[in-house]
């Protein structure tokens, strides 16, 4: 997968697009939807990301700073 900063757009399979862009959007979900082997790859690959830079410390720490700044 290729990385790119969030605020440049959105992801989309290992790259970004920007938002507004709906040839893209929809070519991504065209890709997803006829290619189950990309789209498993794709699950399990977010699914090891989450599991190496995340704990569930972490998330609740997240979650609690949140809850504190807009309440």
């Amino acid at each position: 997968m290729t990385a790119a900063e969030p605020e440049t757009g959105v992801f989309k399979e290992g790259g970004w697009f920007k938002p507004g862009d709906v040839d893209a959007f929809r070519n991504a979900l065209d890709k997803l939807l006829n290619n189950p082997d990309e789209r498993a790859a794709l699950g399990h690959a977010a699914r090891r990301a989450i599991r190496q830079g995340w704990s569930a410390e972490e998330m609740v720490d997240m979650v609690l700073d949140l809850y504190n700044k807009v309440r």
